[in-house]
């Protein structure tokens, strides 16, 4: 189980990586052409923290790769590189 689920959601205007907590976390990126806004209610009431990866709308390649290693960096995955 993860103790904590986040939602990169370009719909998202006030959460960034730096409100999320270092733990178990399941990282969720929505499908080409974004998510609906039930689905993002959805995830939300189940406990889903929406995140925004920024401005940029990212093609969900793009977007897999920057939610990753936006969450290692605040994680501080790299400090020992």
């Amino acid at each position: 189980l993860f103790e904590q689920v986040i939602l990169f959601w370009e719909g998202e205007r006030q959460n960034t990586i730096s409100t999320i907590k270092k733990a178990n976390t399941l990282i969720i990126i929505g499908p080409k052409g974004g998510l609906a806004e039930v689905e993002v209610t959805s995830a939300k009431s189940n406990g889903a923290t929406t995140c925004s990866l920024g401005p940029l709308i990212l093609r969900v390649e793009t977007a897999a790769i920057a939610a990753l290693t936006l969450v290692q960096q605040s994680f501080a995955y790299f400090e020992h590189i």
